[in-house]
Parts: structure tokens; sequence; C-alpha cells
């Protein structure tokens, strides 16, 4: 199937040569001239304007996205209601664009249809990013199952979203996390620690003293970025490890914690 320009251009009908002037693109003043016109008529019809552009999003042309997210960011909360009508949309780019826009939006309360998004193989990394972004609780043990994702980018996705929304039942998924092996998931599992405070603290000193390898190291780092003072004893017995990357990391983290050190 054709995409992009031509696709747009194949469509036949008002609004889509409408659409089509306001994101091809302006080479000659005429042209811009033509292309601000056209924006200027979409912007003008609010969530209409929106709409038309959703129903054509899916064409993966980067000018009809980058439009539709103008749009949104132009409407705000008005948004919202025009993107959870394309969250069931049978083309799966514009579901996971649809729950990816409502994502920069502050609007909670259509948290149910992006919830069952979760279960969507293509939309459910951008409904758990939106989710996440609103602080969902609910939404905490679906996203859960995410973190031992077969795919790398979705656990992080996973972890993200945990981290976003700070409940501590996520400490026991993002605490295993931290034996990942990819390095992009263990260092979101252990950021993710580090923002859940003392629930995670209290974790990772109970386990602290029977890590080993990598995970060692990303509990220490956790630690120092949390700045936790419960952790200066067990930070200094590290001074004695066989490995010199644990000793290093130990040093580091106390010297954040004295404060010696920023936070990265």
């Amino acid at each position: 199937m054709a995409t992009g320009l031509v696709a747009l251009a194949a469509l036949a009908g008002v609004d889509e040569d409408l659409l089509l002037d306001a994101t091809r693109y302006g080479s000659t003043p005429s042209k811009r001239a033509v292309k601000e016109k056209a924006r200027a008529e979409l912007f003008s019809r609010g969530p209409d304007g929106l709409r038309l552009v959703m129903r054509h999003v899916h064409l993966e042309n980067v000018g009809v996205q980058g439009f539709a997210f103008e749009m949104v960011q132009e409407l705000g909360a008005r948004a919202a209601p025009v993107l959870v009508e394309f969250l069931g949309d049978e083309q799966a780019l514009t579901r996971q664009l649809a729950a990816w826009y409502l994502g920069f939006g502050d609007t909670p309360e259509y948290a149910a249809p992006v919830l069952e998004l979760l279960s969507d193989e293509k939309a459910c990394g951008a409904a758990m990013r939106t989710l996440g972004k609103w602080r969902v609780r609910a939404a905490v043990p679906a996203i859960l199952p995410f973190t031992r994702h077969e795919r790398e980018t979705r656990r992080v996705v996973a972890i993200n979203a945990l981290r976003d929304i700070g409940d501590p039942a996520a400490i026991p998924a993002l605490r295993d996390a931290l034996n990942d092996p990819f390095f992009t998931v263990r260092e979101a599992a252990a950021r993710a620690l580090a923002s859940l405070g003392r629930p995670a603290e209290q974790a990772l000193l109970r386990a602290l003293p029977g890590a080993k390898g990598g995970v060692r190291r990303h509990m220490v780092r956790a630690l120092g970025a949390m700045r936790s003072r419960r952790a200066a004893g067990a930070l200094r017995k590290l001074f004695k490890a066989e490995d010199p990357f644990v000793r290093e990391d130990a040093a580091e983290a106390l010297d954040r914690i004295r404060g010696a050190r920023p936070v990265p």
C-alpha cells in the first residue's frame, strides 16, 4: 500500500486536499502561502480538525503525524476526547499514536480505555507510557508482567512507567530487573528504585549483603542516588570487596550521600 504524501494525494475529497496542502513541503513562497492557509483552516476547526488528521495519521507520513501532535498541543484537554475515539481504530499505528499523544496531556479520567490497550501488542508500549505519565496506580498489576517481556525496549518502557507511577508494589519486579541481561534495562530499574525512596531503600539494604556481580553494583548506585545515609555502613564494608569496580561504586555512592558528588 502506498504511504506518505502519495497515499494522501490518492485520496479524493476536499478535506484530504486540505490536509495535503497543510503537510506538504512549502518549497516556494506561493506553496508556503497555501500551506499556511490550510494549516490555519484546520486549526480553526478545533477538535474536528484533529479528528480529520487522525483519520489519516496511519499513513506513516511524518508531516501528518507531526501536524497531529501540533494540534494536540494546541487543543490541550480538548484533544483528549478525540484521541480516545481512535484508541479502538482498526489501524494499529493510529491506536498507538492516539495513546501516545494522550500522554502529553493531563487527562487521567480517560485511563480506562488506555488500560485496555495493554493487551494490544502494537499499542501497549504507548499505553504504558501514558498510564505512567498519568500515574495510574490501577495499571501497576497489568504493567508488571512487561518487566519480563521478551523485548528489551518493552521492558524499559514498563520500568519507566512504573517509576513514573511510583507505587512501592513494583519494587520486587524492579529489583529482579537489576539482573536483566541488557544494560539499558538494568539502568532503568536502578533509576526507578532510586526514585521510590524509603520503601526501595529498605528493600535494597536487605538484599545488598547477598547480591553479587552487576546486581550488587546497581544496588550500590541506586543507594547513592537516593542519598541513603542508612546505607553508609554497608557501603563501607564493600571497600574490601574483591571487585575493584564495586569498591569504586561504593566510594562514589558514599560521596553522593555526603553531598560531595552530584547525583547524575
